[in-house]
């Protein structure tokens, strides 16, 4: 039965096993050719995908820093036909990927093997030998900035270098706002010469040519050879001593000078900005930072503006002096990370030497029976702790604020605080509703502190006095762009840290010198501050141009400030007043603190850095007052802080 089953089965015969197996390899060779004509095109992409991201990330480096993010030559080019001889014309440079944050490639691998030679970061041309074995690297063309990938993709016998091809080569000029890192003005174009010759550059709707002409010297006054048709004395003379020079008429004494008002494009999220000198900083969202030099690195006060347009310097930190391994999961991280501050900001933490009272970070409130109840007050009720009549905050407001000050400068190396002291939203004019925003008397006091005018960070403002200490921290409050940050008043240790960063940067300016002025440097904070400060014995020349004073009411400045006058002036009126970008930090207006003067509870609040009625050498900028929590005078403002 089973073998007569057998026998009907039918089969296969070979002709249709043979059709069968070359259909298969007919779609098996159709499958295996696409895959690998994928892989090639995907392999195109990728790089297409590199180099659009680099540009991106060269271009947004170059406006920030005035420089590619490359040193090193690199000479094995002759092989890449989509150079072009028209428009790349300078030297090939590596690119230097570390030098640019978060990127992401998909190829350039074998930048780890040159960046490890000895002379890659002093930017010597590489020899031969060096580099033979290294093609899977990225290279910028100096003048061009154009940028190739040496190794290339190959489809086809077609070998892809970049995103464009030998019979589409860019031959477009990239429009250059740098040489050898002089920023070229707007509305002009580069012509010939170099840092060192002397760069020329001609108008783009005239003949005349001007020539850079270095100045190595700050200058106070405007050199006599030269003419300064518009703009102000103060605005020419920032310039200059930002820039180290200016644009002289090749046939008279005309003069062209660079905008002290140039930002970097908007941090679409928080990210890392690496200036020259590769120090770091996180940059919140939303934020510019400063091209300007002179104000583009932390070793001079970096600073960067937020979509209020009020200005920030940060305040650097060094993170090798504090403790490893701080979690902040008990009191404890935050008092042993305070101690290290304190040590660090000596001199200052103490204040002026001639002062009685002591002072300390800590919650205090006018409690309802009128006695000042503090965070060291025993058995501290709720109630008490919901006061807000000291430092204009409650007990868990000021505690989360202080820690979370404490964290950031832990986790970021520092902090910001406000350029300038704080100003009145609207004041930053000349015209007559510009100057009404002036407050001259304790009758213009901020009753509702909710439904008054913005504080803002910004140049040329009228203070923002009259206001008592806790008024002056909820305005600061509400100076932060976004929920992402918190502002406030200083607290002590913050004012102090300030000091200490003057103090350590100055120094540093001075190189070899910088020790043997240290005891200077510390005087001129903790002394006598009349060299950087609006004090009643000062006179302050080449004030800005939409500057501001008041004497019996506000008005615009025509003149210098002379000595043994009681003038209060706007924000950044003058240079004289500027430490590492930070304006007004010495006199002018008495600032609110965060601080607490615990000696007498009939003045708890406590402000910082003297004011316009002092006569210098009283109140250098470390020193310390103290008032009563309704203190509202014409002589006290605030600056804030944020973190």
């Amino acid at each position: 039965m089973i073998k007569q089953k057998l026998k009907n089965v039918k089969g296969i015969t070979l002709t249709s096993l043979a059709i069968t197996i070359i259909v298969l390899m007919i779609l098996t060779s159709v499958v295996i050719y696409n895959i690998a004509d994928n892989l090639k095109t995907q392999k195109l992409v990728q790089l297409q995908s590199d180099i659009k991201n680099l540009r991106d990330k060269v271009s947004n480096y170059y406006m920030e820093t005035g420089s590619i993010p490359a040193k090193c030559e690199y000479t094995n080019t002759g092989h890449i036909d989509t150079i072009s001889e028209v428009v790349d014309t300078g030297k090939f440079l590596v690119l230097d990927l570390s030098a640019i944050d978060n990127l992401t490639l998909n190829y350039g691998k074998d930048y780890e093997n040159i960046k490890k030679l000895e002379n890659f970061k002093s930017g010597q041309e590489l020899a031969s030998q060096d580099i033979q074995n290294n093609t899977d690297l990225y290279i910028i063309n100096e003048t061009s900035h154009n940028i190739f990938y040496v190794e290339g993709i190959q489809i086809d016998g077609e070998t892809y270098y970049t995103d464009y091809t030998k019979e589409n080569v860019d031959k477009e000029s990239v429009e250059l706002k740098y040489i050898n890192g002089i920023k070229i003005p707007e509305g002009f174009n580069y012509i010939s010469g170099t840092k060192d010759t002397g760069i020329i550059i001609q108008s783009n709707d005239a003949t005349e040519q001007y020539q850079w002409t270095e100045q190595k010297e700050e200058i106070t006054e405007i050199p006599n050879n030269i003419t300064l048709e518009n703009g102000s004395k103060n605005d020419f003379i920032k310039s200059v001593n930002n820039y180290k020079g200016y644009y002289k008429s090749t046939s008279g004494n005309q003069v062209v000078y660079l905008s002290t008002d140039n930002w970097s494009p908007q941090y679409d999220k928080e990210g890392i900005y690496k200036d020259k000198n590769e120090d770091t900083v996180s940059i919140p969202k939303g934020f510019y930072v400063s091209t300007t030099p002179g104000e583009n690195t932390i070793n001079e006060g970096l600073v960067a503006k937020d979509t209020n347009q009020n200005e920030w310097v940060w305040i650097e930190v060094p993170k090798n002096l504090m403790p490893g391994g701080l979690t902040f999961n008990s009191e404890s991280d935050y008092t042993t990370l305070i101690k290290e501050l304190k040590t660090y900001a000596n001199p200052y933490t103490k204040g002026n030497e001639n002062q009685d009272y002591d002072w300390k970070d800590e919650w205090y409130a006018l409690d309802t029976d009128g006695t000042v109840v503090s965070a060291s007050t025993e058995g501290l009720t709720d109630t008490q702790k919901q006061l807000k009549t000291g430092c204009g905050l409650t007990y868990d407001e000021y505690k989360e604020n202080y820690h979370k000050m404490l964290r950031s400068i832990y986790n970021n190396g520092g902090f910001w605080i406000g350029r300038y002291e704080a100003g009145i939203e609207g004041s930053t004019g000349t015209d007559e509703g510009s100057l009404k925003k002036g407050r001259t008397s304790s009758s213009a006091r901020i009753e509702d502190i909710s439904t008054s005018t913005k504080a803002i960070s910004q140049k040329d403002a009228i203070p923002y006095n009259f206001v008592t200490c806790s008024e002056a921290q909820t305005l600061a409050n509400a100076m932060a762009p976004d929920d992402s940050k918190t502002s406030s008043l200083l607290f002590g240790i913050q004012w102090d840290l300030v000091c200490k960063f003057i103090e350590e940067k100055e120094v540093a300016k001075l190189g070899e010198e910088g020790e043997g002025q240290r005891a200077s440097i510390v005087a001129s904070i903790n002394s006598d501050s009349k060299d950087w400060g609006n004090y009643k014995n000062v006179s302050l020349n080449n004030l800005s141009s939409n500057a501001k004073s008041f004497t019996s009411s506000w008005s615009n400045v025509s003149g210098d400030k002379t000595a043994n006058n009681n003038i209060l002036l706007s924000t950044g009126a003058s240079e004289k007043t500027k430490r590492l970008n930070i304006y007004d930090f010495a006199g002018n207006e008495f600032d609110w603190t965060l601080e607490h003067a615990l000696e007498d509870d009939s003045s708890p609040c406590s402000g910082r850095g003297g004011n316009f009625s002092n006569n210098s050498p009283d109140d250098p900028v470390s020193s310390r007052g103290c008032a009563d929590t309704t203190n509202a005078s014409f002589r006290s403002s605030f600056r804030p802080a944020l973190y």
